[in-house]
């Protein structure tokens, strides 16, 4: 654990296949051209913001729990969900909108990785609109 490594995408989720290129490619896909554009100059306001990267090492503390089998299977979706709305909410600065961007989530994702950047988009989106 050191102050420069706590970044969203190569630390936290890495280990669940998040890449800042993976990232990349599909938050191009999510947000609105000129959002995108501005996201990818000024990457680091998402990839190293404190709170964000707070919630995505929760997220990931969850994704292994899960994968040990210590939190029952019924309640992991819910807890991944929260998480990643703690996530958007750090990147809108807004933390009023927890309940908004929760129920803006998908309720079940597939891919853990999907609901992250899903999120990332949200939070963005959020931010910038």
């Amino acid at each position: 654990l050191h102050p420069s490594r706590l970044s969203l995408a190569l630390d936290s989720l890495s280990e669940h296949a998040l890449t800042e290129q993976r990232a990349l490619e599909r938050l191009a896909d999510l947000l609105p051209e000129a959002q995108y554009a501005l996201l990818e100059k000024n990457r680091k306001a998402v990839f190293f913001e404190p709170g964000a990267a707070a919630a995505a090492y929760a997220l990931a503390a969850v994704l292994d729990r899960i994968a040990c089998g210590t939190l029952p299977a019924g309640a992991a979706q819910g807890a991944l969900r929260q998480q990643a709305a703690c996530l958007a909410c750090s990147l809108a600065a807004r933390p009023q909108g927890w309940a908004e961007f929760l129920d803006a989530l998908p309720a079940a994702a597939g891919d853990p990785v999907e609901l992250v950047l899903q999120a990332v988009a949200l939070g963005w989106k959020s931010k910038w609109s």
